[in-house]
């Protein structure tokens, strides 16, 4: 004989691409940008088959680039990377994606502005003849000093100091 119990009746989930929460960026420089988002729902039981990643793209381009080298995943679900490699003074659409087997699932899309290049400007005032003794001349060089007034660079680091020189000829 068989016994049956009471009928139960429930739905099944339809699998579905990943949700994500909103994108998040900061340190926006010349070349770079933080990005971190948030995994909300994976859409599927299994996780361990799913890519991160982060996509970026100009205005006028028709395609997204994919990053998925460097994202760092956390416990709580979050994930982030320092986009680089990006142009100075340039615009960028720029979004988080998780893949699953049933697709993509894109956060918010955001626009930044990477900033103008900052090269190292050194002013330095007042180089002239005198500033040398004349024992400081020899038969293939002089010995001159000088001072920087200023140094403005995006890190505040001088990597290299000199002097430059010519010829009366060139």
């Amino acid at each position: 004989s068989a016994f049956y119990g009471p009928i139960m009746e429930f739905e099944t989930l339809q699998p579905s691409v990943p949700t994500l929460g909103e994108l998040h960026y900061s340190n926006v420089t010349d070349n770079s940008v933080d990005l971190s988002c948030t995994l909300v729902d994976a859409g599927v039981e299994t996780t361990s088959t799913m890519i991160y990643g982060f996509a970026y793209k100009k205005p006028d381009a028709a395609n997204w680039t994919k990053k998925t080298d460097g994202v760092q995943k956390n416990e709580d679900g979050s994930f982030s990377l320092t986009l680089d490699g990006l142009s100075p003074e340039t615009q960028y659409a720029i979004c988080a994606y998780v893949t699953n087997t049933h697709g993509d699932g894109y956060s918010n899309e955001e626009w930044i502005t990477t900033s103008k290049k900052l090269t190292p400007e050194v002013s330095m005032d007042d180089i002239r003849e005198g500033w040398y003794e004349d024992s400081d001349v020899t038969a293939t060089g002089v010995k001159v000093s000088g001072y920087i007034n200023h140094v403005y660079s995006e890190d505040g680091v001088v990597s290299e100091v000199g002097f430059l020189y010519g010829t009366s000829n060139n």
